[in-house]
């Protein structure tokens, strides 16, 4: 359990023997504090720069995780992702699907990713696709998509390791893959398919912003799937209690550009909405 007091006080004493850290204890230190998403500034500074003398001693994992625990924390440090992405280009065939996706979501995360590092990821993670998992799959669609990166052959890849593995994916998986590739407005109709096939019947799992996203991916693309988009409508209504604003003017205009009429659904997002009018962000329904 997250025990800020603890790790406030912690800090200060980490602080005075960094110079001490080697790569391990540097790189574990600061995603400890990321997975406990405790933001402490002064020492993420601190890990910064005892890090980038010693990032030639730094592993493959060392380096990815350090870099997704900047990023999972929101500390952009130029000077150390450009480091870190110079020590990575020596190692990258030392990096491990899960190492290459949480790298991507990490550059992903800040909207930035030097350009000297983005072909030999690109190599390195191409190579290694087929033994990624679904997870791994997902978080690198989703890099994809929030760089607005457009690689053909990559996503072709991609497609047809999701088609080959459908059957492991959950549904955060489902609608995070559909979001990317609605992001990049990119058309695969056999891995669309297979998509659809899934949550269909794992549609009871699903939250309401996987709901709302996978909607939102479909209607995006002009796809207009009715068993899917009637699934999803089905499920939104057992869960209409805890959707957002967001969501539910997410789901408002997917069924819009479907045309699709769920009149029970409305009738249920417009009396939630009506009812908590004035804590919702208007602009978020409209």
């Amino acid at each position: 359990m997250k025990d800020a007091p603890c790790l406030e006080a912690i800090a200060p004493a980490a602080i005075r023997t960094l110079r001490e850290f080697g790569p391990q204890g540097l790189s574990n230190t600061a995603w400890s504090y990321a997975k406990l998403q405790v933001n402490h500034r002064p020492l993420l500074h601190a890990i910064a720069a005892e890090a980038q003398p010693k990032l030639s001693d730094f592993h493959a994992q060392n380096l990815s995780n350090m870099s997704w625990s900047y990023a999972a924390l929101k500390f952009l440090d130029e000077e150390l992702m450009d480091s870190i992405s110079t020590a990575s280009l020596h190692k990258m065939r030392d990096f491990d699907p899960q190492a290459l996706s949480c790298t991507a979501w990490s550059y992903a995360k800040f909207s930035y990713i030097p350009p000297w590092v983005l072909d030999p990821l690109m190599e390195e993670c191409f190579r290694k696709i087929s033994e990624w998992c679904p997870q791994n799959l997902t978080a690198f669609s989703w890099a994809f998509a929030a760089l607005t990166f457009r690689s053909r052959t990559m996503l072709e890849s991609i497609s047809q390791e999701v088609i080959h593995k459908i059957s492991y994916y959950d549904a955060q998986d489902i609608s995070n893959t559909s979001w990317a590739f609605a992001r990049l407005g990119v058309v695969h109709y056999n891995m669309l398919d297979a998509l659809s096939s899934d949550a269909i019947k794992k549609i009871i799992l699903f939250t309401p912003q996987n709901l709302t996203n996978t909607a939102w991916a479909w209607a995006t693309l002009s796809i207009y799937d009715r068993p899917l988009m009637s699934s999803i409508s089905s499920a939104a209504l057992q869960k209409c209690l805890d959707f957002s604003a967001q969501n539910f003017g997410n789901m408002v205009w997917s069924l819009a550009a479907c045309t699709i009429e769920d009149r029970p659904l409305l009738d249920a997002i417009s009396a939630e909405v009506h009812k908590n009018i004035d804590d919702y962000d208007l602009a978020a329904v409209s």
